[in-house]
């Protein structure tokens, strides 16, 4: 939710000591954190072999749909055999897979997708900062929340912000606390710096008259 990343190593340590298992939401950053796009494994430098559970969506990155779970045999089948999904829901189509796997092809072998949104990441949060605007996550991560605080003023930071041209989503209680409602900002690796200026101008004028700025 807040794109955050955790320390793997320390959580790794306390798992040999405490024996329990790691279970690793990628959904946020397969396909947009580290040199290959390989997520908190690569940049933490990290085995995978280390997690027990890896978690991943294709929704995000790969523009498809549908998601993956990744492990030992042993669980994968398990899964297979114990899971709803597996009775209850459709198989990925033929033609969504070979998308996502076109997509992964593409992130792997074009380092200049993962290189721009890097830089893009990096100019978004800086400025939203710059404006005064309380900016949860990890400096690296594609997701950006900015703090709207006042579950009264979701809904207007919304209208405010389509009104001036700009698509914000907005998330507030239950699926935050009551004080953490907040807009949620993806940077793609494909905005250009106008664009990402733009939507800071429009994010800064809505936030003043909603008094969001701290």
């Amino acid at each position: 939710m807040e794109g955050t990343i955790p320390d793997l190593e320390f959580l790794i340590e306390l798992k040999r000591m405490y024996k329990f298992y790691i279970f690793l939401d990628e959904a946020h950053s397969i396909g947009a954190l580290g040199n290959n796009g390989r997520g908190i494994c690569e940049i933490t430098n990290v085995n995978t072999k280390e997690i027990d559970i890896l978690m991943g969506t294709f929704t995000k990155s790969f523009g498809a749909y549908g998601g993956y779970i990744a492990g030992s045999s042993e669980l994968i089948n398990f899964i297979r055999f114990k899971g709803c999904f597996a009775k209850h829901s459709e198989m990925m189509s033929p033609v969504v897979a070979k998308h996502s796997l076109s997509c992964l092809k593409e992130i792997i072998e074009d380092k200049s997708r993962i290189r721009n949104l890097s830089k893009n990441v990096k100019y978004m949060r800086r400025k939203l900062k710059k404006a005064r605007f309380i900016v949860l996550g990890n400096q690296q991560s594609p997701v950006i929340p900015i703090l709207i605080i006042n579950p009264g003023k979701i809904a207007e930071f919304s209208r405010l912000c389509k009104a001036k041209g700009l698509a914000v989503v907005v998330v507030g209680f239950p699926a935050t606390s009551i004080l953490y409602s907040r807009a949620r900002i993806c940077v793609s690796s494909s905005h250009t710096k106008e664009e990402l200026d733009d939507a800071i101008k429009i994010i800064d004028s809505v936030g003043t008259i909603l008094g969001m700025k701290y």
